[in-house]
This record gives C-alpha cells, sequence and structure tokens, in this order.
C-alpha cells in the first residue's frame, strides 16, 4: 500500500448520482477511481452515491484517498461510506469552489445537469485563463459530440473546442492525467 502521507496530486472526478454498484457506468467509475489511486492521486467528488461513491470505492479498495465535498443545503442525504475524509460545503458555490480550486486536475464521466455544470464552468475557467494550467479530461465520446452541439449554437472557438483533452477510457484518462503532470 502507498504511504498516504505522502505529498498526492488531487483529481476531481465529475459524475452523476444514479448508476447503482453492478451497473456499467457504476463498474466503470470504480475501475477509474482504483486506477487513479494505484496511479498515486487522490479522488475528490460530490461524496454522494453513484458514480460518486464508486470512484470513491475504487480508490479506497485500491489503497488511496477518497475526498467527499458535500453540501450543507442536503442534509437529508448521507454522503458514501468510502471516504477518507470529507468536506462539508454550505451550497453549490462553496462546493464548486472546494472540488476546483483543490484540485490538480480533472475527469468527468457520464452525468447529468450537475455534471455538465461542473464540466462548464472548469472548461469556461480555462478558457479564460483564470485556473491556470490544470487538465480537463473528458472520458467518452459523447462529450465531443455534445461540445460539437453546443459551438454549434454559441459561439465558441475550436480553439476553446480544443481545451479538453477527449479519451475513450478510465485508462486512456489517467495516461493523459500523468502525461500532463510529467510536463
Amino acid at each position: 500500500m502507498r504511504d498516504l502521507n505522502a505529498v498526492r496530486r488531487t483529481v476531481s472526478v465529475f459524475g452523476g448520482r444514479h448508476p447503482a454498484a453492478g451497473d456499467d457506468e457504476y463498474q466503470k467509475a470504480f475501475k477509474l477511481g482504483s486506477l487513479l489511486a494505484i496511479a498515486g492521486y487522490s479522488v475528490m467528488s460530490g461524496g454522494y452515491s453513484g458514480a460518486m461513491e464508486a470512484v470513491s470505492r475504487g480508490a479506497i479498495e485500491a489503497g488511496g484517498i477518497a475526498i467527499g465535498v458535500t453540501m450543507e443545503i442536503f442534509g437529508n442525504l448521507s454522503p458514501n461510506k468510502y471516504l477518507t475524509r470529507e468536506i462539508r460545503s454550505r451550497d453549490f458555490f462553496e462546493r464548486l469552489k472546494v472540488l476546483t480550486n483543490g484540485a490538480d486536475g480533472f475527469i468527468a464521466i457520464r452525468g447529468g445537469m450537475g455534471t455538465l455544470t461542473e464540466v462548464g464552468l472548469i472548461w469556461n475557467m480555462l478558457q479564460t485563463g483564470t485556473l491556470g494550467r490544470k487538465p480537463l479530461i473528458l472520458v467518452g465520446q459523447f462529450w465531443r459530440e455534445l461540445l460539437r452541439a453546443v459551438s454549434d449554437h454559441l459561439v465558441i472557438s475550436r480553439r476553446d473546442l480544443e481545451l479538453p483533452l477527449y479519451v475513450d477510457s478510465a485508462e486512456d484518462a489517467v495516461t493523459q492525467l500523468q502525461r500532463f503532470h510529467s510536463v
């Protein structure tokens, strides 16, 4: 097992709350969390169910660290049981700030409106240069199609469409992340 006191990079992972254990999307998120932990990254997510649970579980079961950024406004929801640490935020804005500022990179898998909001915020911050140099890795071909569709209706440059790194799998995401951080 890795030394959990060693300095690690942290990756915020965005994904939906609906996949259940056994679902294909849950398994993909679990694998991503595991691979990130094995590669020496701490995983940070929204801290609740679905892909957030799966990525946390994958990280913990691989001997890594899983941080969940939960919200007081969701007082009726319990954080998933695979967190090494829970950070309580007041609301969405504070949560996004922690997930953004506390990360050395970002990976998004399939999710819903929350995931789309998180990706949009990170993408905009990269585009405006307010985030610094950090990778935004989008797992799945649907992301390229989705962002192209958005660009058909909004004013988005080709350069901005190329800011995210598009990959097909958890393995590819970790490879791109390691490549980015080795430069």
